[in-house]
C-alpha cells in the first residue's frame, strides 16, 4: 500500500503525558496553517465485541480466550491504522497516538513478537518518520492517573505498566541504528518544556523534507 504520509508516532505507558502533547502539537501545527490529523488508539468494534462476548460464555479454556481476544484486538487496531493512513489524503502530517510499537508490546506479552503472527498483524504498517517515546516510571504514571480521577484498569497497575515499559525499551534499544528519527522524552519534565522540544523536532524534520 502507498502510505505517502509524514507520520509522527507517540508511544509510552498510560499516564506518561502523550495525549496532552499530541493535542498541543496538533493545535500548534494547525495555528501555523499546517494540515494535520490525529489517529487515536482504536477499540474493538461493537459487532466483534458482541461475537466475543457470546464466545466467552461458551468457552472452557479461559487462558486461550484471553489470548484470542488480544489477537483480535491487535488485528482490529492494525487494520484501523492501515485504513486511516490511506484515507488521510489532505493531511500533511499524521499524528498517531500509540502505534505499531504498542501492538508489538502486546505481542511480546503473548510471546509472539518474533513469529509469523507479528509480520501478519503489524508488518505492513510503515515506520514513522518521527517516533517519540515518553519515558516515565510506572509509579509516577499511576500517581498521575489517580490524580486526574481516572479508574485504574487491570493493565494500569504498577506491575503491568512496568512490564509494558520494559517491552517498549526492548524494542527501542536498537532504533538508534535505524532510519527512524527516534527520541526518548523524559516525561517527568514540564509540559511546556516537552512541548517546545517536540515542536522543534517536528518542524525541523518537516523543513528538511521540503528541501
Amino acid at each position: 500500500m502507498d502510505y505517502n504520509r509524514f507520520v509522527v508516532a507517540f508511544e509510552g505507558i498510560s499516564g506518561s503525558g502523550k495525549s496532552t502533547q499530541i493535542n498541543k502539537l496538533h493545535q500548534h501545527l494547525a495555528e501555523r496553517g499546517i494540515n494535520c490529523i490525529i489517529i487515536k488508539e482504536s477499540t474493538i468494534s461493537d459487532s466483534i465485541e458482541r461475537v466475543l462476548n457470546k464466545m466467552e460464555n461458551n468457552v472452557t479454556d479461559a487462558d486461550f480466550f484471553h489470548w484470542f481476544r488480544k489477537i483480535i484486538r491487535i488485528y482490529e487496531r492494525s487494520k484501523d491504522y492501515s485504513e486511516a493512513l490511506t484515507k488521510t489524503n489532505d493531511a500533511e502530517i499524521v499524528i498517531v497516538d500509540r502505534y505499531k510499537y504498542t501492538l508489538l508490546s502486546i505481542l511480546m506479552e503473548l510471546d509472539l513478537a518474533q513469529t509469523n503472527y507479528s509480520e501478519a498483524l503489524v508488518g505492513l504498517l510503515p515506520d514513522p518518520d518521527i517516533l517519540f517515546y515518553f519515558d516515565l516510571s510506572a509509579e509516577e504514571a499511576v500517581r498521575r492517573i489517580i490524580s486526574r480521577g481516572d479508574p485504574i484498569r487491570k493493565y494500569d497497575s504498577i506491575a503491568g505498566l512496568t512490564r509494558f515499559a520494559n517491552n517498549y525499551s526492548r524494542q527501542f534499544c536498537g532504533l538508534k541504528n535505524s532510519n527512524i528519527d527516534y527520541y526518548k522524552i523524559d516525561a517527568s519534565n514540564s509540559i511546556d518544556e516537552i512541548h517546545k522540544k517536540i515542536i522543534e523536532i517536528v518542524l525541523d524534520k518537516r523543513t528538511k523534507n521540503e528541501e
